[in-house]
């Protein structure tokens, strides 16, 4: 079994100034207070968000989520593992410096990106997302940064698909990929084209010293939520 094969990695909690990395401390904050919020004071905070739903574990959730994903940084830049994987809910790719979005809290690979670059002097770092939809979270976090270059293939429809947001359109910034997906179902044979005639040349060309997979598996055949 491939699990068997696999070496686990402990878990941990992301510390405020790792999550600092790239939230505001106000927003840290907001979302630490829902730790002692009743019930409908949790609706209510949801609610200033788009598809939010927080909790009294979502503070606890979300640290657990960002920490697992260090701690696979650690271990890749460590030299224990040549890559690594973590499974981790909450997601992370919709929430910006100031905001929560789209079932996301804190994003969990723009703080490993920012980790990796600050405690490893990381030059360039690729982020490659194939989730269904767009990371316009992680977009707006590394917008014009150099050293970052996000790739996404995700479903656009022209606009109308969630975040129904015109930057996530092929034609933005100069350190973004993007590949908005119009009608479908989109298969294989469209995604193969992508990686070898768009992505791989692309990531090539900018060499970098470490690559994140942004991995949402909402795109996959048989998902429902699509």
């Amino acid at each position: 079994k491939l699990y068997d094969k696999c070496l686990k990695l402990d878990t941990r909690y992301a510390t405020e100034d790792e999550l600092s990395l790239v939230h505001s401390k106000e927003y840290i904050e907001i979302i630490k207070s829902t730790e002692k919020l009743s019930e409908k004071e949790l609706r209510k905070l949801s609610n200033k968000y788009d598809s939010v739903y927080l909790t009294r574990e979502t503070f606890s959730a979300a640290k657990l989520a960002v920490g697992n994903v260090l701690q696979v940084v650690d271990s890749v830049l460590t030299d224990q593992c040549l890559n690594g994987f973590a499974c981790v809910r909450p997601p992370g790719h919709h929430s910006s410096r100031t905001k929560a979005s789209g079932f996301c809290c804190f994003n969990n690979v723009s703080i490993a990106a920012k980790y990796a670059i600050n405690k490893y002097n990381k030059k360039r770092v690729l982020i490659l997302d194939w989730d269904v939809h767009h990371g316009d979270g992680t977009q707006k976090i590394f917008a014009n940064e150099d050293n970052v270059l996000y790739i996404s293939l995700h479903r656009y429809d022209f606009g109308d698909y969630f975040p129904q947001s015109i930057q996530s359109n092929y034609n933005i910034g100069k350190n973004v990929v993007n590949i908005p997906w119009n009608g479908g179902p989109m298969t294989d044979s469209e995604y193969m084209l992508a990686f070898f005639n768009v992505i791989l040349p692309i990531a090539y060309d900018f060499n970098p010293d470490l690559v994140f997979i942004s991995a949402g598996f909402d795109a996959a055949l048989s998902e429902l939520y699509i």
